[in-house]
C-alpha cells in the first residue's frame, strides 16, 4: 500500500524532471547525487510505482513519472511560496546562477554584483562567464544577461529590458588625432583590433543610417575586452567596442572616438529569467538591482 509521500521528495523529483539530469538537479539543489537520488528511491517506494527510466546515458520519466510530475506541481508550488513567505522575514536568501558574456562581466557586472551582495548578506552569486547564448535549463542559470541587436520572445521565460549599448571606434591620441582617418574607407589603411565576430567585416553605420561595410584585416582579435582596450591604449590600432567598454577611457583623455559620427547597429541589453524562479525573493531583488545600476551606467535606456 502506498503511503503519503514527502513533499521534499517530490520537489526533488519536479527539479530532476525540470533539470533532466541528476546532476544539473543535484546542482541546482545544492545537495550531492546520491542524497538525491536517495529521495527519488523513496518517492518510488512510497508511492509503489517507477518514476524514472534509468540508463548509463539518459535519464526520462515514464509515463507515470509525468503524470506525478505534472499533478505534483501544484502541491510544490504552493510549498515553495509557503517557504518563500517563511524565509522572506528575514530578507532575501539563497543562491543565484547569473549567466553573461564576458565583456559585459568585466566591464559592468563585477561591480554591480560586489554592491548588491554588500545589500543583500544572505544571498550567494555564482557568476558564469561564456561568450555563446546561454540556455537557462541547459545551462543550469537563473538569470542571463545578454547583448544583442533583436530581443528574443518565449513563453516560458520573461525578458526585461535594462539599456542599449553600441559598438565605437577608438584610438589612443597618437593615432586618432593624425587627421588621417577621415572616412570609413580611411579605416583599410590603419592597424585594428577586434572581436571574433568583427574580425573580417565591419558594418557600421552613420547619424542618418547609411551602412557601411568596411574589410579589415586585424592585427588582435581576442575575446576579451580589457586586451583589446589596452591595445588601443598603446596605439596599437583602432578598436571596435562596446560604448560602455570605452567611456572610462574616453573621460580620462587614453582613448578618442574615430569617426564619432560612426557605429554599430544599436543591441539591447537585457536580462531573461524563467516565470517560475522569478517567484524568489532573491533573485527580484537581484533584478530590481540590476535595473537600478543599469538606469545610472553609461547606457542609453
Amino acid at each position: 500500500m502506498s503511503k503519503t509521500p514527502s513533499l521534499d521528495d517530490l520537489a526533488r523529483f519536479r527539479k530532476v524532471v525540470d533539470k533532466g539530469s541528476f546532476a544539473a538537479a543535484a546542482r541546482d539543489l545544492g545537495i550531492p547525487k546520491s542524497t538525491l537520488s536517495k529521495a527519488i528511491a523513496r518517492l518510488e517506494q512510497d508511492l509503489g510505482v517507477r518514476l524514472l527510466e534509468r540508463t548509463t546515458r539518459n535519464m526520462r520519466p515514464t509515463e507515470t513519472g509525468r503524470i506525478v510530475a505534472d499533478h505534483g506541481k501544484t502541491m510544490v508550488d504552493a510549498f515553495d511560496a509557503a517557504r518563500r513567505a517563511a524565509s522572506d522575514t528575514d530578507g532575501p536568501s539563497g543562491r543565484i546562477r547569473v549567466g553573461c558574456p564576458p565583456g559585459l562581466l568585466d566591464d559592468l557586472l563585477d561591480d554591480v554584483v560586489a554592491d548588491f551582495l554588500i545589500d543583500f548578506p544572505k544571498v550567494r552569486i555564482e557568476l558564469v562567464a561564456m561568450a555563446g547564448p546561454l540556455d537557462l535549463v541547459r545551462d543550469d542559470v537563473d538569470i542571463t544577461i545578454r547583448a544583442r541587436s533583436q530581443v528574443e520572445a518565449g513563453a516560458s521565460h520573461v525578458v526585461r529590458r535594462l539599456g542599449v549599448s553600441r559598438g565605437i571606434l577608438v584610438a589612443a591620441p597618437s593615432l586618432a588625432g593624425t587627421g588621417q582617418l577621415l572616412t570609413p574607407r580611411d579605416l583599410q589603411t590603419v592597424p585594428t583590433l577586434c572581436l571574433p565576430g568583427d574580425s573580417r567585416v565591419w558594418e557600421l553605420f552613420d547619424r542618418v543610417g547609411t551602412a557601411h561595410t568596411v574589410d579589415v584585416s586585424p592585427r588582435l582579435v581576442t575575446s576579451d575586452i580589457a586586451t583589446l582596450r589596452h591595445a588601443a591604449i598603446r596605439g596599437l590600432g583602432v578598436a571596435l567596442l562596446p560604448e560602455h567598454a570605452c567611456m572610462p577611457d574616453i573621460a580620462g583623455g587614453q582613448l578618442m572616438r574615430v569617426l564619432p559620427d560612426i557605429s554599430t547597429v544599436e543591441g539591447t541589453i537585457y536580462a531573461v529569467f524563467s516565470r517560475d524562479t522569478a517567484r524568489a525573493s532573491a533573485l527580484r531583488a537581484f533584478i530590481d538591482h540590476l535595473a537600478r545600476a543599469f538606469a545610472i551606467a553609461p547606457f542609453r535606456r
